[in-house]
């Protein structure tokens, strides 16, 4: 039995709790929802939001939450958590820095204007994905003509 209850209390007893928990009378609690890292001092305040989520300042209760922030941004401008520095791949940042938008079909890294990578079975043309024209061709050149890397089996 003390050894069951070791390993339950092994997180508080060397003072560390998993993400999104604080210890609190002696047992690791959950922070508020969307919060990885929170501190027991000041109950319902986050110290750093989940991916996609953004910290706001609620002046009223004097504690900062977690609201959605720019969707499929990578990582937001510490500075200003409300704008977004690089996207998740397959999106491009706008210019505004507000929203992370897709790319073309096919495309797995662009920018507003065109691709710069394509997917699997496609090659670029003026910065468009386009087929491969044979069938279980993963990588081609030479316009799609000349398959270089075949799909196994």
């Amino acid at each position: 039995i003390i050894g069951i209850l070791l390993i339950c209390f092994i997180p508080f007893i060397s003072g560390y709790c998993a993400w999104n928990q604080y210890p609190k009378n002696g047992v690791c609690t959950n922070c508020t929802e969307n919060c990885l890292i929170c501190d027991a001092a000041k109950p319902g305040s986050c110290d750093f939001c989940d991916h996609g989520y953004n910290s706001k300042y609620d002046a009223e209760k004097d504690i900062f939450t977690c609201e959605v922030g720019v969707v499929n941004c990578y990582s937001l401008d510490p500075n200003n958590t409300a704008l977004c520095l690089d996207c998740d791949y397959g999106f491009y940042l706008t210019e505004d820095k507000k929203s992370c938008e897709p790319c073309a079909h096919y495309c797995q890294m662009c920018n507003s204007t065109s691709c710069q990578v394509c997917g699997t079975g496609y090659y670029m043309k003026e910065g468009k994905c386009i087929p491969c024209e044979m069938t279980n061709c993963m990588k081609c050149q030479d316009e799609g003509k000349n398959c270089i890397y075949c799909e196994e089996g």
